[in-house]
């Protein structure tokens, strides 16, 4: 009996699953899909843990739910249980991935996993080319946080300073199949937007979680030989970037860097500016500037009169004032038009 393989990407693992909610048939599948082996003899699920994700399909956009009161929401998310696969074990497994091997092997699997396999494959041409930059991103919120304190995260991020390695991206991200929105993940900017964007986040969230998890991997192999390049930290006078730098050149999972919430806002615009801010829908963004482009304006100024009339007629009691309307434009206020 064939087996049905499905995966999409949760920010920090990738979930696998069947679609199945039967659960005599999705044990059946975790069976199955354990003894997968790929070359070179990787078994991907060997490891991968049990897990549940909220799915939904079609995927709507939040922005066309919003459009009309009346329109029908998005589907409600379904709980699936699945595989959830590290970040190591979805890079090896993507690497090698053979849709003739999983055929031979009675796995059917589904046509995203092609995708994030072309994925991966742009993430190591960007790595063997250099194409990395130091990066930094929100960090987790575990617990109770005092107010006006925020956290952040060093992480290696791609680069896309070459236009063939952006039009690349967003060619990816164009091609991406429906169903790797499809998980429902509620106060994330995969919820907003449009379709375009929200894909090029989530290929920017994948292609991040392999680039720095190769990074680190190489930081551990390099050891002690970092230590020169490493800053000085002292707890309480060093800047905040020094322990950022630190982090960068880890091994492990970073930590989260805690400070007010201007400074660490301060230090990742910064830091997201000097490495490179992710492409977005330019469209879209193109929309937003375009809306309240202008502002409305009143002038009020002395009426034009002939010659013979100002000749004839008092200025400075009865002279003629009038009101005209002007739309002045937000991004040069020297720009002005005259509205009837």
């Amino acid at each position: 009996m064939n087996q049905r393989l499905y995966g999409i990407w949760l920010g920090e693992v990738m979930f696998c699953f069947s679609g199945e909610i039967s659960e005599a048939k999705v044990d059946a599948w975790t069976a199955a899909v354990r003894r997968l082996t790929l070359e070179p003899g990787i078994r991907p699920f060997q490891r991968a843990a049990l897990r549940l994700a909220e799915v939904r399909y079609p995927v709507v956009s939040t922005a066309q739910v919003r459009a009309s009161a009346t329109e029908r929401k998005g589907l409600i998310g379904r709980s699936l249980e699945g595989l959830a696969l590290s970040v190591q074990d979805t890079w090896e497994m993507l690497l090698n991935w053979d849709g003739a091997v999983l055929t031979g092997q009675q796995i059917h699997a589904g046509g995203e996993m092609e995708f994030w396999s072309k994925a991966a494959q742009f993430a190591l041409d960007l790595l063997l080319r250099g194409k990395i930059a130091p990066g930094i991103k929100p960090g987790t919120v575990s617990g109770r946080r005092r107010t006006g304190q925020a956290s952040a995260q060093s992480v290696w991020v791609p680069s896309f300073t070459a236009q063939e390695d952006e039009a690349r991206f967003r060619q990816l991200a164009e091609a991406m199949p429906p169903i790797c929105l499809a998980a429902v993940q509620f106060g994330s900017a995969l919820e907003e937007g449009s379709v375009l964007n929200r894909r090029m986040t989530l290929l920017y969230s994948f292609l991040t979680a392999m680039i720095d998890n190769e990074v680190r991997r190489g930081n551990e192999q390099l050891g002690r030989n970092l230590y020169p390049v490493r800053a000085r930290y002292r707890r309480g006078y060093s800047p905040m970037t020094e322990l950022w730098w630190n982090e960068l050149l880890g091994s492990g999972i970073p930590s989260n860097l805690q400070g007010p919430v201007a400074e660490i806002s301060q230090m990742i615009e910064e830091i997201t500016d000097t490495g490179g801010v992710p492409p977005r829908d330019q469209a879209q963004d193109h929309k937003r500037k375009s809306a309240g482009s202008f502002r409305l304006c009143l002038r009020i100024e002395p009426e034009e009169s002939g010659e013979e009339e100002l000749a004839s007629t008092d200025v400075g009691n009865n002279q003629m004032w009038k009101l005209s309307f002007w739309a002045e434009g937000v991004e040069d206020p020297g720009c002005f038009c005259l509205q009837d």
